[in-house]
């Protein structure tokens, strides 16, 4: 039975084991084996992956006016003016589309709703660029 506490009900505060038993748990040098196999897989895959971001922070560190000065005067002005006016209409895009279509599908009820429903969430299943090639793909 829940005990009240403060005025609320709460369960049982412990957690509850995988293992209910000492006797249905794994050997211990068993588990510690694979552990160790897997502590140096993901270390060595960390450190793979974080050298290449070194390299880039690294580079950040040496700061060539010259090439700044040269972007500044010819397409830094351009490329932040392309940029603002991408995240502004894209901005406005996403919120229009997504909150009609997330109040159409939740409060109305339509032929092929359940369907919508899946379809618009595959922008969070696959990559953008990736729909893009399907897309061209079947339009070609």
């Amino acid at each position: 039975m829940p005990a009240r506490v403060g005025g609320a009900f709460f369960r049982n505060p412990r957690p509850a084991t995988p293992y209910p038993t000492d006797a249905a748990a794994p050997s211990a040098g068993v588990e510690s084996a694979q552990g160790a196999a897997w502590r140096w897989a993901s270390r060595v895959l960390g450190i793979v992956v974080l050298v290449p971001l070194a390299v880039i922070v690294a580079s950040w560190v040496t700061v060539d006016a010259e090439v700044w000065s040269h972007l500044a005067a010819t397409t830094l002005p351009d490329l932040l003016l392309n940029t603002l006016i991408l995240v502004v209409g894209v901005g406005i895009g996403t919120v229009l589309l997504g909150v009609s279509l997330a109040w159409l599908t939740s409060t109305c009820e339509f032929p092929g709703r359940r369907w919508l429903d899946w379809a618009l969430m595959l922008p969070f299943a696959l990559p953008a660029y990736v729909l893009a090639f399907v897309f061209l793909g079947a339009m070609d």
